[in-house]
């Protein structure tokens, strides 16, 4: 089981990554002069365990900020499959 989980973890999509790579080619902004950080759920959902992890799996939201600019942006897997999924992200 240990391995499983450990392969699937592998494969999981790099939505921060996506996120900043997308910032970079809006606002040609190099990656190293980002900040990236990941939205927390909103305070109720955070207060309950099972919503915040539930909300966690299907809201992938980062705010990155660079060059002057910050923008909030909405990622998600838009195809692909589980071993090479493709991220798209989206300003939300």
């Amino acid at each position: 089981m240990r391995f499983a989980l450990l392969f699937l973890a592998a494969c999981a999509p790099a939505f921060s990554h996506t996120a900043a790579t997308t910032f970079a080619s809006t606002y040609a902004c190099p990656l190293e002069r980002q900040t990236v950080a990941r939205v927390p759920p909103p305070a109720d959902i955070a207060a309950d365990p099972a919503r915040a992890k539930l909300w966690s799996e299907h809201h992938h939201i980062y705010t990155v900020s660079g060059c002057g600019t910050t923008q909030r942006l909405e990622c998600y897997v838009s195809g692909g499959d589980a071993m090479s999924p493709w991220v798209d992200c989206n300003p939300a």
